[in-house]
């Protein structure tokens, strides 16, 4: 069980740093550093967060690594220290947020208490759905339509109704309901994937749709050109 627990305790620290980072990009757009140093950033917060956790599981302690690792990635962001200042504490505050709920509702915790990771993907569940909902908010994405995130949405909470079901009436425990956790956060996390490749898709199809536009637009104008000088020339004559 101990050995399920780290590979669950991975996995969702893995994703919920990818969710940082996609938090940042909602926040400030695209990164402006190279990619070297994104994965360089984003790898040293992550192993980081995972050994701190496991081996001291206390909040202080983890809280000052998430903010640290946090302000590190909006630093690739974006220079402006009032920005990463909003961004870091709006994030941060999110997943305490979320960590709150996904642990106090069903244990009494203690500071270095250790506890079962389906919390953890709790966790990771709570942070995706807010994603979708603050995604919606602060930006709208060109040709996304709202049935497509209500539909995908839909994906997270239902998973955190399912393990949350699962919890409270003791239908499964220990060792199982830590795999269908894991396992309904990989579905998750696939389903994340898609989402962000149908994303790029209609992004690159409304790309080329103004492109063409533009050259019909610029091609009408070069028309109208061609035949003013054309009455023009006759009229000269």
């Amino acid at each position: 069980m101990k050995m399920l627990d780290f590979v669950i305790c991975a996995i969702t620290n893995l994703f919920r740093i990818y969710l940082v980072y996609r938090f940042a990009e909602i926040f400030l757009g695209k990164p402006e550093k190279p990619k070297p140093m994104i994965f360089g950033v984003c790898s040293a917060y992550y192993f980081a967060n995972l050994i701190l956790y496991w081996e001291f599981h206390t909040a202080w302690v983890n809280l000052t690594c998430n903010l640290i690792g946090i302000c590190a990635v909006v630093f690739l962001f974006t220079k402006s220290i009032k920005a990463n200042l909003f961004v870091t504490t709006s994030i941060t505050l999110i997943n305490i947020g979320c960590d709150a709920l996904a642990t106090l509702l069903y244990v009494q915790y203690k500071d270095g208490q250790e506890i079962s990771q389906i919390y953890e993907v709790l966790t990771d569940l709570y942070i995706l759905s807010c994603w979708f909902v603050i995604g919606k908010i602060v930006t709208n994405r060109k040709g996304a339509k709202d049935f497509f995130r209500i539909s995908l949405i839909s994906v997270p909470l239902c998973s955190i109704i399912l393990i949350m079901f699962m919890i409270y009436s003791d239908s499964c425990m220990g060792t199982d309901i830590a795999i269908i956790g894991i396992g309904l956060l990989i579905i998750n996390i696939f389903m994340f994937y898609l989402y962000n490749q149908l994303l790029h898709g209609m992004s690159k199809e409304f790309e080329a749709e103004l492109l063409e536009q533009k050259v019909l637009m610029y091609s009408n104008q070069l028309n109208t050109i061609m035949q003013s000088e054309e009455r023009d020339r006759k009229s000269t004559r």
